[in-house]
């Protein structure tokens, strides 16, 4: 019998212009923890020194997770759900987006919202966490989102705060014409 048991990621997203849905694909497999998952894993588990390579490109020695958040806040783009313009495919050592798309309404940018989770919802076979955020399209043309990612804001110390990238995946173009706002949603999923 093949064994099932897993963690695994599916990308969900809907277009809307006024209220109206416009376009939703749901389900998207992922495919793409990188490197910096599995240390933040180590480090929160062991509270042993690694050294992570964060958003910067910086190499951390990241002594303890004491606390990771994917709470992310009202125009910042530094964590949380995000969103590029990069088609080059996945690394595991890839550590930011290719070409992240800006916060903002100038030429090529989307406007980030606030970011929602809520808590996991089991069944009989799978925990399923579901991170969201919105992107409003307020420039003046289409903006083409290629790649996705979750990046997890993690405290080294109380008071120092590093940014990792713990999945990327590139997906089908996604056009976001003026006006619409897509809903990204990244679920993590452990299943038995």
């Amino acid at each position: 019998m093949k064994n099932k048991i897993g963690l695994s990621i599916s990308i969900d997203y809907e277009i809307r212009e006024k209220g109206k849905l416009i376009k939703s694909k749901y389900n998207i497999p992922g495919h793409s923890f990188v490197k910096q998952f599995i240390q933040w894993l180590f480090v929160s588990s062991f509270y042993k020194g690694i050294t992570m390579t964060n958003t910067s490109g910086t190499p951390i020695s990241q002594e303890a997770a004491y606390v990771y958040d994917t709470q992310f806040l009202t125009s910042s783009s530094s964590w949380g759900v995000q969103i590029g313009s990069g088609t080059d495919a996945v690394s595991i050592n890839d550590n930011k987006l290719q070409t992240q798309i800006a916060h903002g309404t100038g030429t090529g940018q989307l406007q980030y919202s606030t970011g929602t989770t809520a808590a996991a919802s089991t069944d009989a076979t799978t925990t399923t966490w579901r991170l969201s955020r919105v992107f409003t399209n307020g420039s003046s043309g289409t903006v083409t989102v290629n790649e996705v990612g979750l990046v997890s804001q993690v405290y080294n110390t109380w008071d120092v705060i590093n940014y990792y990238l713990f999945c990327r995946d590139i997906v089908s173009p996604i056009e976001v014409t003026v006006g619409q706002q897509l809903t990204l949603n990244y679920n993590l999923k452990t299943t038995i």
